[in-house]
């Protein structure tokens, strides 16, 4: 009887022991996770960028890996170039020439890129959304001048202003890349060749004085230029891995 009563009583105790191991076994294996979770989320593969190229002077970014080789790059590529008051013969001309020009090709952009090769070569392909999208030149002779024994002054003489502007804001672009975008360690540099599909270009020109007559040639020009679909970009990026 004494014999019975015991072995009741440690099948009792067996299974409160056990009823209180797997409720800390419940408790603890939440936290162990949880702290996994936190411990991958401190290595999560993500860096920031600065570039600077074609369409950038200077590129901002950030670049995440959702998946292994598979990239996703948000970016704000700056470009707001000036040439003001540059004058130049260019080693042919009779006359030095004053140039004004602007170059403007902000975006913002998103960028999906596959890892290949040890992840040094990526192939990438993407849009942007172009605030800005247009380059623009201004001539005139820099000094006096002479036509038929006659000297006539900068002014006099007039200049010639040519525009050229894509009406698309959205453009598609491919291209590939060399150089890690997510560093292995903690910096990094790379390069992106991008090939940018803008469509069709529009051309206004403007032209004052002597040299007027050149707005005619507008509707020509603009025609020459419709080749000019695609524009090849070009960029240098220094990255940090954020950890």
């Amino acid at each position: 009887m004494l014999n019975a009563q015991k072995s009741v009583g440690q099948f009792i105790a067996f299974r409160i022991r056990m009823v209180v191991f797997i409720l800390c076994l419940g408790g603890v294996w939440p936290a162990y996770a949880q702290t996994l979770l936190f411990k991958n989320q401190e290595k999560s593969p993500v860096s920031v960028g600065l570039s600077v190229g074609m369409q950038a002077f200077p590129g901002f970014d950030v670049t995440i890996q959702p998946y292994p080789n598979i990239n996703l790059r948000l970016a704000y590529q700056h470009m707001h170039f000036t040439v003001a008051d540059w004058q130049s013969d260019f080693g042919r001309l009779p006359k030095k020439v004053n140039l004004d020009g602007a170059f403007r090709m902000s975006a913002l952009q998103i960028q999906l890129e596959r890892s290949v090769w040890k992840k040094w070569i990526r192939v990438l392909a993407g849009m942007g959304f172009y605030t800005q999208n247009y380059f623009s030149i201004k001539v005139a002779l820099a000094e006096n001048t002479t036509i038929n024994d006659l000297e006539l002054s900068p002014d006099e003489v007039g200049y010639g202003y040519g525009r050229v502007w894509w009406k698309n804001k959205i453009n598609p672009f491919i291209g590939l890349g060399i150089g890690r975008s997510i560093p292995k360690t903690k910096w990094n540099f790379s390069a992106d060749f991008l090939w940018i599909y803008k469509g069709n270009p529009s051309f206004n020109m403007e032209a004052t004085n002597l040299v007027r007559t050149n707005e005619r040639n507008e509707a020509l020009i603009e025609e020459k230029l419709q080749f000019i679909k695609w524009i090849p970009s070009f960029s240098f990026r220094i990255s940090r891995r954020i950890q």
